[in-house]
């Protein structure tokens, strides 16, 4: 069955195996190519000015430096997929659907 809570690209994109089921891995790598894109001077770490969502930044800045390391940028969405994967199984599959 196919997965609902995303549009058929975003699947697409995430499911790296075509398996109709997506990891952990396969939803925070799916976002890697965003990062490296919006790093603009290159230094590993998305700024302000780098990173659109100003709220979100702050909540993800962990060491409070002003500024998301790959970690804390993977780990915002990690954070992410746990609130998506609503039946606790480790992975988001067409049985997962949106809180409303």
């Amino acid at each position: 069955d196919a997965i609902t809570i995303f549009s058929s690209k975003m699947v697409k994109g995430m499911d790296s195996n075509s398996d109709m089921t997506i990891t952990r891995k396969e939803f925070v790598d799916y976002r890697l190519p965003r990062f490296l894109k919006s790093d603009a001077n290159k230094d590993q770490h998305l700024e302000a000015s780098e990173f659109p969502n100003s709220n979100a930044l702050k909540g993800a800045d962990k060491d409070a430096d002003g500024k998301l390391s790959l970690k804390e940028y993977n780990d915002m969405f990690s954070g992410q997929f746990d609130g998506l994967d609503s039946d606790k199984d480790g992975k988001i599959t067409s049985k997962d659907k949106r809180k409303k």
